[in-house]
């Protein structure tokens, strides 16, 4: 690790517990993936501190520096919790225990699989009757400009025909033209 100079030092010690509780206020719903408050705001000071070495005065504030290295550590917490729980699925292969599995214990008590199959059908059907430029702009996440490029029209002419075409979709599933829904 680089040698910190003192006035990044100042800086740290002036500034940054401040600045970190600011942070934490800003995203109180993702203290859960913290075991507490306290260890947030230690892991936020510590993850700063090894990062201070970057922060470049001309590039950006004290302040705006502080808060992006927080908000990016946050998020990686967040992934890092997501991803356990994707991967904790472990199941036992003793022969008395696998006897009595199925689909229903393994799926949490919770969770209905007739609302799911009834969301994906749902998912489907607003697939199939989206109009194209919306299905390019939600689906395919191509920008409002980039559309309106590849259609040779302005971008707010887009955007009008969009909202149109999101419009008519709800106004179909409203009415109940749709078996589906």
């Amino acid at each position: 690790m680089e040698e910190i100079n003192e006035e990044l030092r100042e800086l740290y010690e002036q500034n940054c517990g401040g600045l970190v509780n600011y942070v934490i206020n800003k995203h109180l719903s993702t203290i859960k993936y913290f075991d507490t408050r306290e260890d947030m705001y230690q892991s936020l000071m510590l993850k700063i501190w090894q990062n201070l070495h970057k922060y470049d005065s001309k590039r950006s504030k004290f302040s705006t520096f502080v808060v992006r290295c927080c908000e990016y550590y946050i998020l990686l917490e967040i992934r890092k919790s997501k991803s356990k729980k994707r991967n904790a699925v472990v199941i036992s292969s003793d022969s008395e225990t696998t006897k009595n599995i199925n689909l229903s214990s393994l799926i949490a008590d919770d969770y209905n699989i007739e609302e799911e199959l009834i969301k994906k059908e749902q998912l489907d059907y607003i697939q199939a009757n989206i109009g194209q430029l919306s299905y390019s702009y939600y689906i395919d996440e191509l920008t409002q400009k980039e559309i309106a490029k590849m259609h040779n029209r302005s971008q707010s002419y887009v955007a009008r025909l969009i909202k149109k075409e999101i419009t008519q979709l709800q106004g179909k599933i409203i009415n109940g033209r749709s078996e589906v829904l």
